[in-house]
């Protein structure tokens, strides 16, 4: 039996016609106009002069432009003459009739090729899709919505603002540095709310779009949108396009939009703890901005205030640069409130570690070790193993990184230098805004001889990725969706 290309051209327009009668609203309805620009269809002739089209399906022909030719009609209850468009040879087949002997052939069809055919023939009133199933109607308001729409999308890039293509690329290509790139647009974002405005007198502006600029306090009523758990958020877009693409009718005369930051939703939240959110497109992205998502953005926001702070403080003095979390994380942690006498005494205390570690016998014969990579420090040379054999300190790290949701992954090398070594811990976590070395020194602490020392650095410094090139860790989180929900591992 040959294969129904016309059933495969057609599968999405069918999908979205299917879902538009099972449960009709503007945004599936949206989804058919979209999907229709795409679809393929057989419309029934009779004609005498043809070319077979033998490749698309028994029956299936061409036909020169001007050919006469009769063209089967169907009527609706109200009389309209209607051209039938097949979305598959089994659909034709729900008409019951015998092709061959009624002499009837099949034309392939778009939506363009009817629009021509309906200019001429001023006497058809339009098309009719699927007469023994769907029986989708479409005159001549729905060609118009059709044509209205395929321009909406094909400006769709001259519509839509940065924020939406970043929502693009994280739905399909999610990353962290992106999920980091948007938090930080989030603080420039002016989303889009539908919003019922009761007193007009409260609307300072708008525009054409029913865009409204309103005074401060003005009451409004929104109308949020619950997921199949229940939970309900308010509806935020990145765009015009978007609202249109919701199908929204803005067309209600106290039916408004109004510009909102992620801080004016936080605020709005607050004050409505039946609201657990705000989402994003809803009908499109659909990312969801919860409490999760609150804190993480208001971490961002400390540290850059912070970094800015520090940056700041370093053109106006000469002293030495604030000691860095890293820093504080590698000191003994009975230490950790003396850091400035620490931070005074630390090249000495190193000079009597170092004589500490000649004194010890060496726990792995590194000189017959090939290093993983060459790096320096202070002007010296040291060397990288990866040849580590302490099981029991790699569990010990795990079972702490585990309980730890920030960390994604963490290496365990040996690090040499002048005769000495250390354990070396490469970890990879999100910024959360919290240093996890010195819980990752404690949990470390009664796996280590007393000859050991232990030393972590950051996966985002450059050099520890080149050490950890070729290196498999020994933790890794074994799934992360990310603060949106999207990043799998």
């Amino acid at each position: 039996m040959q294969e129904d290309i016309f059933a495969q051209t057609n599968q999405s327009f069918v999908d979205a016609l299917n879902s538009l009668i099972q449960e009709p609203n503007l945004e599936a309805e949206r989804k058919v106009y979209i999907t229709l620009a795409d679809a393929s269809f057989l419309l029934p002739v009779i004609v005498e002069n043809f070319t077979p089209q033998e490749q698309l399906g028994e029956r299936v022909v061409s036909v020169e432009q001007g050919e006469p030719m009769q063209v089967a009609q169907f009527n609706d209850e109200s009389g309209q003459k209607l051209y039938p468009a097949f979305t598959s040879f089994a659909q034709i087949e729900k008409w019951g009739i015998d092709l061959a002997e009624q002499n009837i052939h099949l034309v392939r069809m778009n939506m363009e090729m009817f629009a021509k055919m309906l200019e001429v023939h001023t006497d058809i009133s339009g098309i009719v899709i699927n007469p023994f199933q769907q029986n989708l109607i479409l005159t001549a308001p729905q060609f118009k919505r059709f044509n209205e729409i395929q321009s909406e999308e094909f400006n769709r890039d001259k519509l839509i603002t940065p924020m939406t293509k970043m929502m693009d690329q994280l739905q399909h290509r999610p990353t962290q540095e992106l999920e980091e790139q948007i938090y930080r647009a989030f603080k420039h974002v002016r989303f889009l709310m539908p919003t019922y405005i009761d007193n007009s007198q409260d609307i300072v502006a708008v525009t054409d779009d029913k865009i409204a600029t309103v005074l401060p306090n003005t009451p409004l009523r929104i109308m949020p949108l619950e997921n199949e758990e229940g939970q309900k958020v308010f509806p935020a877009f990145t765009d015009l396009y978007e609202v249109k693409y919701a199908g929204l009718d803005l067309s209600q005369d106290d039916f408004y939009l109004v510009e909102m930051t992620l801080e004016d939703f936080e605020r709005l939240i607050e004050i409505n703890p039946e609201i657990s959110g705000f989402a994003i497109n809803p009908f499109t992205h659909n990312v969801v901005i919860g409490q999760p998502q609150f804190l993480h953005y208001h971490q961002l926001e400390d540290e850059t205030a912070t970094d800015a702070r520090i940056d700041q403080e370093s053109h106006h003095q000469e002293a030495a640069m604030p000691v860095s979390d890293d820093v504080i994380a590698d000191l003994p942690q009975e230490s950790l409130h003396h850091v400035d006498d620490q931070v005074q005494t630390s090249a000495a205390q190193d000079e009597d570690d170092q004589e500490e570690f000649d004194e010890q016998e060496r726990l792995i014969n590194y000189s017959e070790q090939r290093p993983l990579d060459l790096a320096k420090i202070e002007e010296e040379e040291y060397h990288v193993f990866n040849n580590v054999d302490n099981r029991e300190l790699e569990q010990a790290l795990a079972k702490e990184m585990t309980d730890l949701p920030a960390i994604i992954k963490a290496y365990l090398l040996r690090k040499v230098y002048d005769n000495k070594q250390r354990y070396l811990v490469i970890v990879d976590k999100e910024r959360d805004g919290k240093s996890v070395f010195g819980d990752l020194r404690e949990a470390a602490f009664p796996f280590l001889q007393y000859e050991d020392q232990i030393e972590f650095m950051s996966y985002n410094e450059e050099e520890a990725k080149q050490l950890v090139a070729d290196v498999t860790p020994f933790y890794e989180k074994t799934k992360k969706k990310g603060l949106f929900g999207f990043l799998k591992k």
